[in-house]
């Protein structure tokens, strides 16, 4: 069981580093002065080379610099759901954490479930924002051999 925690823990360290480069490096590759911030889905999805619309859930995530439901039910399971895991296993363990002696177990079983949901919700926005960007390299790629054949 503790493997395939470390499996799933590996896995979204993994997806979270990609995500930052996809994001970090959609920035630089803007032409001109069209430096578009990653959070402005609305505008990127405007003047990208994919046009891609974002879908509804990431639209919803980032509205209003997250400051919507969806965007801190978001904030909240990508901050709380590994500490929420560290908890409820050394909780298991020794039950000393500070957390157990002030909630209740299912308080905390709560809490780090809805954690978890918002870490789903925080995953699929990371995904869409890696498709997105390897959308754009393809596109990127496609016009660049389009030109070399012309020329």
């Amino acid at each position: 069981r503790e493997n395939g925690i470390c499996l799933w823990a590996v896995i979204i360290i993994c997806l979270e580093w990609i995500t930052m480069f996809c994001s970090q490096n959609n920035q630089t590759n803007q032409e001109g002065d069209q430096h578009v911030h990653w959070k402005d889905v609305n505008r990127k999805s405007a003047e990208s080379e994919t046009k891609n619309t974002p879908p509804f859930w990431v639209e919803a995530v980032f509205k209003n610099n997250f400051h919507s439901l969806p965007g801190i039910f978001a904030i909240y399971g990508l901050f709380m759901a590994p500490f929420g895991t560290y908890i409820w296993y050394a909780d298991r363990l020794h039950k000393t954490t500070w957390p157990s002696q002030l909630l209740s177990e299912r308080n905390m079983s709560i809490l780090i479930k809805t954690s978890y949901a918002g870490r789903f919700l925080s995953a699929m926005v990371e995904l869409w924002l890696c498709y997105d960007h390897l959308g754009g390299i393809i596109v990127r790629d496609k016009r660049h051999h389009m030109k070399q054949k012309d020329s």
